[in-house]
């Protein structure tokens, strides 16, 4: 393992500058933390930030992700997450601290999520980003973050999707009642930010429908940033040691493993095509989600018996990366989503499109995009029958009109107009307004 100091100078060294005087222990904190099993590193000395010095600073931005820091689960939330935090932490000239928070156990009120008991003294022009999707954090801080905006804390909450709202049989009742609430907790807050155009109309039609004053909401559309790394990483998984690698069609299909996803249908649509003698490969990157422990013992009685078909559940994010580059096309049966992130990466790494027929991946792919019926698995093996005819060779990588993370985190910083200079921000609304 590389020293921490080293560590963060070779991967962020704009947070190395910003953070170089730290002695060893807080570098050996951070490093250790288990906010730092992801991947990026932010460092912070707890013992040089007391309450008194928090409430003299300068105006911070500080990002929650409680979820992260109780259970990472490499979903693609939590990655975006990461990714915001990553991505302000990277901001040329940005003369503020950006720091990792999370919510403690019942009490209310944040924490610096370096494993210590830092309670943060928020202050006026201070920016706290709920970018992590952490229903309980929210939910039990609800009267806790209405008094912060009125003293001047403009706090922002991700908006990723409706799904529980729109498609409740894939989820459990107390998830959507949950949900519910914590969707009407954000709305009390400084403003929402929608992963897409998609989600943002969802919303808009939603509180249309609650009859509520959607007017005074501050209802923004951030993408999300695309960052992959350098090269691939050759490593025991990597597609090149399995012996049916270089006589089948790759198939790569990123998301963890939940009913909406389509991998149900997929696997049948696979099968299928088995039968038909095609040869044809499916890897799948995502952890085992609810609903789906019939299909989770089938992907593994497959593989277990030799056929050309993987379930990482694992995967780092080096790795991903590699998959992408060693595929033949990324196949998305989504019945819904709120964005689509591997869409994206997958293009960025030049890699073949294939996705299900639904809005928001209109508008993630545009009409250039390849799309599909997939209303059922035999129009879904034809369709991967004949986009695996078509492509004959890979496409190379290119720039897409997404940004990276730190564009990403410029655009947001842009959007909510924060500027820690100007400490004077929309006080909450009162509840009885929503």
């Amino acid at each position: 393992m590389q020293r921490p100091k080293a560590f963060l100078k070779k991967q962020f060294p704009v947070l190395h500058t910003a953070f170089a005087d730290l002695p060893f222990l807080g570098w050996y904190r951070v490093m250790h933390a288990r906010v730092l099993d992801l991947s990026y590193c932010i460092g912070f000395n707890s013992r040089s930030h007391t309450e008194s010095d928090m409430t003299a600073r300068t105006p911070s931005i500080f990002v929650d992700i409680s979820s992260i820091a109780e259970r990472d689960m490499a979903t693609g939330i939590q990655r975006v997450a990461r990714g915001y935090l990553r991505g302000l932490g990277a901001i040329p000239g940005l003369e503020t601290r950006v720091l990792p928070v999370c919510s403690p156990g019942n009490a209310s009120g944040f924490v610096i999520a370096d494993g210590t008991d830092c309670l943060i003294t928020f202050r006026r022009g201070d920016l706290l980003l709920l970018a992590d999707l952490a229903p309980q954090a929210l939910l039990k801080n609800r009267s806790y973050l209405r008094r912060l905006i009125n003293e001047g804390v403009k706090v922002y909450v991700v908006l990723y999707d409706l799904l529980p709202l729109n498609y409740p049989e894939y989820f459990s009742v107390s998830y959507d009642i949950q949900f519910r609430a914590w969707l009407h907790a954000a709305l009390e807050l400084s403003g929402v930010i929608a992963i897409s155009q998609t989600v943002a109309a969802q919303l808009g039609s939603y509180i249309l429908s609650k009859g509520m004053k959607y007017d005074r909401l501050d209802v923004i559309v951030n993408y999300c940033g695309i960052e992959l790394g350098d090269s691939p990483i050759k490593n025991s998984c990597s597609t090149d040691q399995h012996p049916w690698f270089s006589h089948h069609h790759q198939i790569l299909m990123v998301g963890t493993v939940e009913p909406r996803k389509g991998y149900q249908e997929a696997l049948e649509a696979i099968e299928i095509l088995w039968k038909k003698d095609k040869t044809v490969a499916l890897t799948i990157v995502g952890k085992e989600g609810w609903k789906v422990r019939a299909l989770a013992k089938r992907l593994d009685a497959l593989e277990q018996r030799g056929h050309p078909i993987r379930w990482l559940q694992n995967a780092s994010d080096n790795l991903l990366t590699s998959l992408y580059r060693q595929s033949g096309f990324l196949l998305a049966n989504s019945k819904d989503e709120g964005f689509g992130l591997p869409l994206i990466e997958a293009e960025h790494a030049g890699l073949p499109v294939l996705a299900s027929d639904i809005p928001i991946f209109r508008e993630v792919l545009g009409p250039k995009g390849n799309f599909f019926d997939g209303s059922s698995p035999e129009k879904l093996a034809n369709a991967i029958d004949h986009f695996c005819c078509k492509q004959k060779t890979k496409p190379n990588a290119t720039q897409h009109r997404f940004p990276d993370w730190q564009g990403s985190a410029i655009s947001l910083l842009e959007k909510i107009k924060w500027n820690p200079a100007n400490d004077t921000f929309r006080s909450a609304r009162d509840i009885s307004e929503i």
